[in-house]
């Protein structure tokens, strides 16, 4: 994969996540989930290639992981979501609280 596309998948990533309000949460949630299976692979991909800026490896870890919500995937997405969880103090922690409840609520 040419690091342009991997640099615009992250540039493209950054600028979703970095929404001031968890408001803008559920719009993120439901804009991967219209586009999550079309997303998921260039998104694997991009995650493959490790990113020196913690934020920004987290930010591509966490629409990743939102990339699987989908009635076939809840579990793989709330493993995915739980882990950047347990691993991060992050200031996106509440997107991915907010994430998990999603997946847990879609699942029942």
């Amino acid at each position: 994969m040419p690091n342009s596309l991997v640099s615009g998948v992250n540039e493209f990533v950054q600028q979703l996540v970095q929404q001031p309000e968890l408001m803008l949460c559920d719009d993120l949630i439901d804009l991967v989930l219209e586009l999550g299976e079309e997303m998921t692979p260039a998104l694997e991909a991009t995650r493959q290639h490790p990113i020196r800026d913690q934020a920004s490896q987290q930010s591509i870890e966490f629409v990743t992981a939102l990339s699987y919500v989908r009635p076939d995937k809840y579990d793989q997405a709330i493993g995915m979501l739980e882990e950047i969880h347990q691993n991060s103090d992050s200031p996106i922690n509440g997107y991915i609280a907010r994430a998990i409840a999603t997946c847990y609520f879609k699942k029942e």
